[in-house]
């Protein structure tokens, strides 16, 4: 029994010691290169919304349909692409009022009728048009402006620089480390690589000013990519 216990033990030792083992946990680096690439939008997504509520849904949604038309009017005068305006089909719920009691519980009960309502998405592609699309579709009956998403139309090279910075860092940390053991850098063994925006989607607020059209706050699009390469060390 002892016996085969040593034997087991040398037969590990041998082939943990061997030249390929060796070789091939020794001759390797592992390294992991970072890039960010910083750039300033130039489109921009709305989602608006027109709603309304009416005790007829049929009165409330020839209100909508209305509406919603004279927008889609407005954004093709500004230039917008017909293919660049989606619509969303129609929504209809029961709108209720709330009833405070006077032991403070609330009881909804009172009907105000139905509140029908349609979505708006418009790309724009021309940001010195969006105050004045914001101002008119709110003037021209649109309820609620969601959120504002900008957005670049590099977004594949912003990617591809993104990606070639960060294959440069890992290139330089790799190159760095080798020299600090006295060996040289081989060829690469394994790349994988990742890539995302930092802030996506990127929101402006809309902020309305006495008597003035709404505006916005752009920032700018950061897109930040990962490159982890194994070399071989020689």
């Amino acid at each position: 029994m002892n016996y085969q216990k040593i034997l087991c033990f040398l037969l590990l030792f041998i082939f943990l010691c061997s030249p390929a083992v060796a070789e091939e946990v020794a001759k390797v680096i592992k390294v992991s290169g970072t890039g960010v690439i910083s750039s300033k939008p130039d489109r921009a997504r709305i989602h608006m919304q027109v709603s309304n509520v009416n005790k007829s849904i049929v009165a409330g949604k020839k209100f909508v349909d209305e509406n919603v038309s004279q927008v889609q009017k407005m954004l093709l005068d500004q230039g917008v692409k017909p293919e660049h305006i989606k619509t969303s089909g129609l929504s209809v719920y029961e709108e209720r009022s709330e009833l405070m009691n006077r032991d403070g519980s609330r009881n909804v009960t009172k009907q105000e009728g139905y509140r029908v309502s349609r979505a708006i998405v418009s790309q724009i592609e021309d940001l010195t048009r969006l105050d004045v699309i914001l101002d008119n579709a709110l003037n021209l009956g649109t309820n609620s402006i969601q959120n504002i998403e900008f957005y670049s139309s590099r977004s594949t090279e912003l990617n591809f620089e993104a990606m070639e910075k960060a294959s440069e860092d890992a290139r330089k940390k790799a190159d760095f480390l080798v020299k600090q053991f006295g060996c040289k850098l081989g060829k690469a063994q394994q790349i994988e690589y990742d890539y995302r925006d930092k802030d996506r989607p990127l929101y402006g607020a809309v902020m309305g000013g006495k008597g003035g059209p709404p505006s916005f706050l752009q920032g700018t699009i950061e897109v930040a990519a990962t490159v982890n390469v194994v070399y071989q060390i020689e």
